[in-house]
């Protein structure tokens, strides 16, 4: 052997049995980098420091990604968990469905001006459930001054209200910019909210917190249909296809895909329990990212659909003839869209019209349908 003395010849042997640890640690790694690491651990005593920390560098940046991969997917996975301290729930409902409780419950304790569990129990589920899930998710900062100042009312209160406005606006025409008639207003019929900040109306909440829910509404089928009310929420749809613009409805005015997601806490309680603060930091980037992803994938899904319903309405079919998955991927805004075109259409007479135009036409009806549709022709 060369010549090796004993010590010499049991260095290279603890030389070579490493480097072929090394190997099979690195062969492992390109399939599994937590399982070669795993691998390196448990062959720790018969490999080289040198040989140990050239893996642990070049393993390190993989296994990062990898533990962070699996950790986001393992808090996604979770879902929406339920929040533990709202009041207990209602045993009954007045108008809406009978929704989650959990979601109702943490809606009681949103409720501002001694307002009854009424405003709760008469919203309905779905939007319940999606307006829950935005004020959940909300900065703490942001969060703890969220509740709402008006939810459903009976017809019987909105009569009251309505009288009162017109008392002190003068008119009904004028009462009515501010308060709809009985049965008019959404409030009536559980898909409105009124929100506040600190127990006063939202008009009075700082504009960092006016912005957050404005900007974030739609991610969880929820706008602000008034501009004149900036506190007034509704869910997507209400009103036909206004305010639609680039925003993530829920389809068929369902729960969002957000609102089922893991909550801000959620998520932020199961990073808090990651010990190495890179996997921990690489999660929280992976999680947020993921869930944006979704969101834009839903938007751009919807798009395509709504554009295909269009198409179809275009060759002079009606709603009723397009397939079931367009319409059921467009949502019932936009199919109640193309209802209501038609019957505009169908109302109005024949007219020529300047063949370029009509190509316009119909290119920005498939193309921005949604848009489209809220042009009065």
């Amino acid at each position: 052997l060369q010549g090796w003395d004993a010590d010499t010849f049991k260095l290279r042997e603890g030389e070579f049995t490493s480097g072929v640890h090394k190997n099979i640690t690195l062969r492992i790694a390109q399939d599994d980098p937590v399982a070669a690491e795993r691998y390196m651990k448990a062959n720790a005593k018969q490999m080289t420091g040198a040989d140990q920390y050239s893996l642990s560098t070049s393993l390190e940046t993989e296994l990062i990604a990898e533990k962070s991969k699996r950790e986001a997917e393992a808090i996604l996975s979770g879902g929406r968990a339920a929040d533990t301290s709202a009041p207990a729930a209602a045993e009954s409902r007045v108008v809406g469905d009978s929704g989650p409780s959990n979601t109702r419950a943490f809606l009681y304790g949103r409720l501002t001006g001694g307002k009854g569990k009424g405003s709760v129990d008469g919203l309905k589920e779905n939007f319940a459930a999606n307006l829950a899930a935005m004020m959940q998710d909300a900065p703490p900062e942001i969060r703890e001054g969220l509740g709402i100042y008006s939810g459903y009312r009976s017809t019987e209160r909105q009569a009251q209200l309505y009288a009162s406005a017109v008392k002190r606006y003068g008119s009904p025409q004028a009462a009515r910019k501010w308060v709809a008639p009985p049965g008019r207003s959404n409030h009536n019929h559980g898909d409105a909210v009124d929100l506040a900040y600190n127990g006063q109306s939202l008009s009075h909440a700082p504009k960092e917190v006016v912005d957050w829910v404005h900007q974030n509404a739609g991610k969880y089928g929820l706008y602000f249909p008034m501009k004149h009310e900036p506190w007034h929420v509704e869910p997507m749809g209400t009103r036909g296809s206004a305010g639609f613009n680039g925003t993530v409805a829920p389809r068929n005015n369902t729960v969002a895909p957000r609102s089922v997601a893991p909550s801000f806490d959620d998520i932020e309680s199961k990073l808090a329990a990651i010990s190495d603060p890179d996997v921990r930091d690489a999660t929280r980037k992976r999680l947020y990212a993921a869930l944006e992803t979704q969101s834009k994938a839903y938007e751009a899904q919807e798009k395509q659909a709504k554009a295909e319903l269009w198409k179809y309405i275009d060759q002079g079919q009606t709603p009723d003839q397009v397939p079931m998955e367009v319409r059921q991927a467009a949502g019932m805004a936009a199919v109640s869209s193309a209802w209501e075109y038609m019957n505009k259409a169908a109302s109005g007479r024949a007219v020529d019209s300047d063949e370029t135009l009509l190509y316009d036409m119909r290119r920005y009806a498939a193309t921005n349908p949604t848009d489209f549709a809220a042009i009065d022709l």
